[in-house]
């Protein structure tokens, strides 16, 4: 069940393709990070240059990073004013106040507006409990990392509070990449049950980061060892009510907030003529408010409403030619507005889901967006069949249509169209279910920049069709196995190379739980061969690679716990980005107390 905000904005029904990660399996993983944690699911792909503080990027059936919107109990927070056109840096989540991960693919604009082309990622936070419960955490790593933090968790009159605080150090496990983040979130929800239900969330991100530039080489290659310099303030908060008047009618309403300021100070790539030293302080805010009625009956369920977003960011800086600095500043602000309807109903056995929405934004025409599904259950109801069609589009980013150096305030959204074939079937000896998904995708007025003319331009063309496999096997009491694969097939314009975007990508987890208080997980995962660039190489081929990562987790008494995992076991020599090694073996730990 996918919530497209903080409570009941839209549950994505059986017709289409999407995944999680809850809480019990985040923490039999004991990931190090989101990014780690996202690599266990099928269809996409995720990399990161060098150790934590470098650029991360999730690409999802053959779309860019910026294609994906990443949501926060609903809440989006990606920021259109950075230079990845809104690439969100999944550093900035800390993995200990999530509850679930929620991967949907496929466009969905029809459900959310701008930006979702290629799917979308929901992060829901922790929820208290019905009792009081305080948990506190400390962490370590063999590269220096340590971590400490405390959460929370409270029953409020007719409901439950959660704080938490974390403060993380990742230390450098890759020559030139830090992290030093603190994290604060606060949440309130009311009783499910109740005719009139509230929820609310808080949180806020200060983070520092450092990183050879990106397209530089990295510690192997780069002609100079300055870093890059970075400092991230984030700040998100949402409120959702929704009221029942009568049996199966409510009404909701939701506001959310989103702001961040980014500082980055950057070296350049040496020597001069490829990229002088820049700096940025950038500024970002996103203020949404909706409102919309559900009705459910027997024949489903049905939902009408209206949403606006408001956007305005600014950035300050220079790059410095021969030692001259010469601005690159702008300040930009938009408004959108939207209608939508989306319906959920079961005829003649087969379940029908359809959303439409109409959006107008400043300075842009009216745009419309439509998903369409069906799902058919046959052989008594063990296997399943659904077809699924999927529209999005995405406005321009602010630093592709304000930079004083590179915008183009003449861009058009990108766009994309999709559909894709998926059969499930459960076994009926024993629980395990299988899951076979085609797709294709088309990607279309694609924001490209053009060195001769020196801006960015609409001109591309992308296509990318492909089949992801998943099984899930229980077997017994004690051990749960799950495989998947992702096959893609790109169509690009002649002379394009796809960064970062593998053709083949395959992974298994094993969590084996012998006794009541001992736990172990394995996680595998093979990634093909892959195109990434630097100024240094031009374009290059990355090797295919694999990885084992092993985690034990045990129980003690008095509510203590400790889990043990070494991430890289083979200890093998990769690359995710040109002359950039990815961390090698490395030890964490990992002790909780619960009172």
């Amino acid at each position: 069940m996918v919530h497209g905000s903080v409570e009941e904005r839209f549950t994505l029904g059986r017709t289409g393709s999407f995944d999680f990660l809850d809480r019990t399996a985040l923490q039999q993983s004991n990931a190090e990070s989101v990014v780690n944690a996202l690599r266990m699911l099928p269809g996409i792909s995720v990399s990161r240059a060098g150790g934590a503080g470098g650029v991360s990027s999730i690409y999802l059936r053959g779309g860019e990073a910026n294609f994906v919107p990443v949501l926060i109990n609903g809440i989006q927070v990606n920021d259109p004013g950075n230079s990845r056109g809104g690439a969100y840096d999944f550093d900035n989540l800390d993995l200990q106040s999530i509850d679930r991960i929620e991967l949907v693919r496929g466009a969905q604009s029809a459900v959310y507006g701008s930006d979702s082309l290629s799917g979308l990622v929901n992060v829901v936070t922790a929820r208290g409990q019905q009792s009081q419960r305080v948990l506190l955490q400390l962490g370590g790593t063999s590269e220096g990392g340590k971590s400490a933090g405390a959460r929370i968790h409270a029953p409020v009159n007719n409901g439950s509070l959660t704080l938490g605080a974390r403060s993380v150090d990742a230390g450098e496990s890759v020559e030139g990449y830090t992290h030093d983040a603190d994290y604060l979130d606060l949440s309130y929800h009311s009783s499910d049950d109740a005719k009139s239900r509230l929820s609310a969330f808080a949180r806020m991100v200060d983070a520092d980061r450092s990183a050879f530039p990106e397209d530089s080489g990295g510690p192997e290659l780069a002609a100079s060892r300055r870093l890059d310099e970075g400092e991230t303030q984030e700040v998100t908060f949402g409120v959702n009510a929704s009221r029942e008047f009568v049996s199966g009618m409510r009404v909701h309403a939701k506001v959310g907030w989103h702001e961040i300021q980014d500082k980055l100070d950057s070296p350049g790539i040496a020597p001069f003529d490829r990229v002088p030293p820049n700096y940025t302080d950038s500024e970002f805010r996103r203020r949404t408010a909706a409102v919309w009625g559900s009705r459910s009956g027997a024949w489903g369920q049905i939902r009408l409403g209206m949403d606006t977003r408001y956007e305005d960011g600014s950035s300050d800086g220079f790059v410095e030619f021969f030692g001259t600095p010469i601005e690159s500043a702008y300040s930009l602000e938009r408004e959108q507005y939207g209608v939508f309807a989306e319906i959920q109903s079961e005829l003649v056995g087969a379940e029908l889901s359809a959303s439409v929405r109409v959006d107008h934004a400043d300075e842009f025409d009216e745009e419309s967006a439509l998903s369409v599904g069906v799902s058919y259950p046959f052989a008594s109801s063990r296997s399943r069949i659904s077809v699924n069609w999927n529209e999005g589009y995405k406005l321009p980013s602010f630093f592709a249509l304000g930079n004083s150096l590179v915008g183009n305030p003449s861009l058009q959204p990108e766009r994309s169209r999709g559909w894709e074939l998926q059969y499930e079937h459960q076994f009926r000896e024993t629980p395990a279910n299988l899951r076979f998904t085609y797709f294709d995708n088309d990607y279309q007025d694609l924001i490209d920049f053009d060195p001769e003319s020196f801006t960015n331009l609409n001109r591309s063309r992308v296509s990318a069709k492909g089949l992801e496999s998943r099984l899930q096997w229980i077997i017994g009491a004690t051990l749960d196995l799950a495989i998947h694969s992702t096959y893609v097939d790109y169509d690009a314009p002649a002379g394009v190379r796809l960064r970062g975007r593998p053709d083949l990508k395959f992974g298994a987890t094993i969590a084996y739980k012998p006794t009541e208080k001992v736990e172990v997980f394995t996680a595998y995962r093979r990634v093909g061969e892959v195109y990434q660039s630097s100024l240094v190489t031009g374009f290059v081929e990355l090797e295919e690679y694999d990885t084992l990562d092993f985690t034990s987790s045990i129980s003690l008494e008095n509510g203590v716990s400790i889990a043990l995992s070494v991430d890289n076991v083979l200890n093998n020599k990769y690359r995710e980005a040109v002359g950039t090694p990815s961390p090698e073996r490395l030890f964490r730990m990992i002790i909780r107390y619960e009172i």
